[in-house]
């Protein structure tokens, strides 16, 4: 299924996340079997753990457990080779991972589980609004895609520009580049969620 969960979860996780596997009793528990549902229980009953650990409300609890059920989900298909194949299915694979995660994370952002069901109710409806996105926050996210889908050579060739003019050009560019920062994100973006605790 995900073209793996596994390793989305390992980046960017905060260390206690990473090691909460070694640090659960339930996972010193010595059970050896040849059926797998005792490794699914573990990344199921871990990543629920884990989610209960970034704050005690049911959105928090589902989004660890949808997390733990794509892990689980994720080592049932990673024994079988056929799915480290290329083209088409390692496409399907990320595609899923990608909208799967991002599904997951709408119960983890939502204040209440109420606003996380009218999320859902939104995208089910089929319907786009952009009211929410400011023009400066449209005007980052359309230079960012445009940096993203760029030829490796044109960013080659701007990190060269930025490396050979003096270092108080350079400190001024980086300081506009915060000045600008600190403007968006003063246009109604949502905090960073690990500000807020």
């Amino acid at each position: 299924m995900p073209y793996c969960l596994s390793r989305s979860a390992k980046r960017g996780r905060m260390p206690v996340l990473r090691n909460l596997p070694s640090t659960l009793p339930i996972e010193s528990i010595p059970v050896r079997s040849k059926w797998k549902i005792f490794t699914y229980l573990n990344l199921i009953v871990t990543m629920l753990l884990g989610g209960l650990w970034h704050g005690a409300s049911w959105n928090f609890v589902i989004w660890g457990l949808l997390h733990g059920c794509g892990l689980a989900v994720t080592r049932a298909f990673q024994g079988d080779r056929k799915t480290d194949s290329g083209g088409w299915r390692k496409m399907a694979r990320i595609f899923v991972t990608v909208n799967f995660v991002c599904f997951a994370w709408i119960f983890f952002r939502s204040p209440t589980l109420d606003a996380a069901r009218e999320i859902l109710n939104r995208i089910a409806s089929l319907t786009v609004s952009f009211d929410n996105i400011s023009a400066p926050v449209a005007l980052v996210m359309a230079i960012a895609i445009a940096g993203h889908y760029s030829p490796v050579k044109w960013q080659g060739w701007v990190t060269d520009r930025f490396a050979a003019i003096p270092f108080y050009a350079q400190a001024a560019a980086l300081m506009l580049l915060a000045i600008a920062l600190q403007y968006v994100s003063a246009t109604g973006v949502a905090p960073f969620i690990y500000t807020k605790f």
